[in-house]
């Protein structure tokens, strides 16, 4: 009973943001403009409490905060910039206590193969090797000759040569664990523990099904570029991934995120002990 009454004034709270009736704060980003309750949004989100806060900041007497907006399709980390449509799903969450994500489809999932990883990428250019590394993963031929089955004969040169991707167990090819992860970071930014909890849940489930995705190193490389040390809830499920996963550890862009963190790197070290 006590649940029926919850769900019931949430909708009557939701159903006021839909209605714009009494609003009294407007959130803008990008192309959007989402128009708030001052008082839903500072009981769930410490940094807004703080916005809000009366003598505090012009945006709380104004009653407006504009968000700069990270340029589209762009995972680079800017901390100063937020992408428009995780905000978008941060406000929903407000209201909602749920988000879903829009629906995409990754690259066609391919083969990881194993190979040296450049000595001294940092920066943008590291990503750009990762993003090179993935795109250039390709099936082994399939052939009758002698010599390409004495190339994957065990114990020659080439007999690890490639790894197959393990996808999501219902076929699907998005797992949506960078989006996931960027909902994490952003609700840990803006201080909402309910929807960090929530994003760090779904990105365990995401990983659970999709833990060798092809995208899986570009994962990694936002996750510990947008996170920080003191939110480690979704670092923490990646370390555990990468401990127990041999096919994780024989793939090159993997090898080359790992190693482009050090943090990362040091921590995989020392669970060794």
């Amino acid at each position: 009973m006590a649940a029926t009454r919850t769900e019931a004034m949430r909708k009557a709270i939701a159903g006021l943001r839909s209605n714009d009736e009494l609003c009294d704060f407007e959130i803008k980003c990008g192309s959007y403009s989402f128009k708030v309750h001052k008082v839903v949004l500072a009981a769930q989100s410490k940094y807004f409490r703080i916005v809000f806060k009366a003598g505090g900041f012009k945006e709380g007497q104004e009653c407006s905060i504009t968000l700069k907006a990270a340029e589209s399709g762009s995972h680079e980390v800017d901390d100063a910039c937020d992408d428009p449509e995780i905000i978008k799903v941060m406000v929903d969450y407000f209201y909602e206590l749920d988000y879903k994500l829009k629906k995409h489809v990754n690259a066609t999932p391919q083969l990881a193969a194993t190979k040296p990883t450049p000595s001294g990428l940092t920066g943008s250019a590291h990503r750009a090797y990762i993003a090179k590394a993935a795109r250039s993963q390709k099936r082994p031929r399939t052939s009758d000759s002698s010599d390409d089955e004495a190339s994957n004969v065990v114990g020659s040169d080439n007999s690890k040569a490639v790894q197959p991707l393990t996808l999501a167990s219902n076929g699907t090819k998005d797992t949506q664990l960078l989006e996931h992860a960027a909902v994490f970071a952003t609700a840990t930014k803006y201080q909402v523990t309910g929807l960090q909890q929530l994003a760090a849940e779904k990105f365990q489930s995401a990983l659970t099904k999709g833990w060798n995705h092809i995208g899986m190193a570009e994962v990694i490389t936002f996750v510990f570029a947008s996170t920080p040390i003191t939110a480690p809830a979704i670092r923490d499920l990646i370390v555990a991934a990468l401990l127990r996963s041999k096919a994780l550890a024989e793939r090159y862009d993997i090898e080359a995120a790992v190693s482009s963190i050090d943090s990362l790197a040091y921590t995989l070290f020392k669970e060794k002990f």
